[in-house]
């Protein structure tokens, strides 16, 4: 049972030490992210950040991270090469989810290859899905020729 909160033990001034430490750790974490981004590293710049943000989410930080991340992907510069690295992402969260459903449900295996082959088609993870399931690769094939 806690009769009462105090900021005069011991405890308070190690947990004030420590959270300066983790402040200054995330702004350094930062600064790197932007240095990165600023010598043209615009996809690990942004992988550093989004990182950063899924660790500290439900922190008010998280909001600022978020802000950071969408005035990347705005960047005239950065915008092709972050567009091209989420859609990656996607593309292997879809060939992961199917692998995962693969032994227990089958049908809607099928149906995340489907989609991983008709929308990403052109990604590293849309050629293994081409690889292990030609004839589902040749029949997505067929369909966009009909439209």
């Amino acid at each position: 049972k806690v009769l009462g909160i105090t900021t005069k033990t011991g405890y308070a001034q190690s947990a004030r030490e420590g959270e300066a430490r983790a402040l200054a750790s995330i702004e350094e974490a930062r600064k790197a992210a932007r240095e990165n981004f600023a010598a043209g590293k615009h996809v690990a710049a942004y992988r550093e950040l989004e990182a950063l943000r899924e660790a500290l989410a439900g922190t008010p930080l998280e909001k600022e991270l978020l802000r950071e991340l969408v005035a990347m992907e705005k960047d005239k510069a950065a915008k092709d090469a972050i567009a091209e690295w989420k859609r990656g992402q996607e593309a292997e969260k879809l060939w992961s989810e199917a692998q995962a459903l693969e032994a227990t449900e089958p049908k809607k295996a099928e149906a995340k290859v489907r989609t991983l082959l008709r929308k990403f088609g052109d990604t590293p993870a849309g050629a293994r899905a081409r690889t292990r399931y030609p004839e589902w690769a040749a029949d997505e094939d067929k369909k966009r020729e009909t439209k």
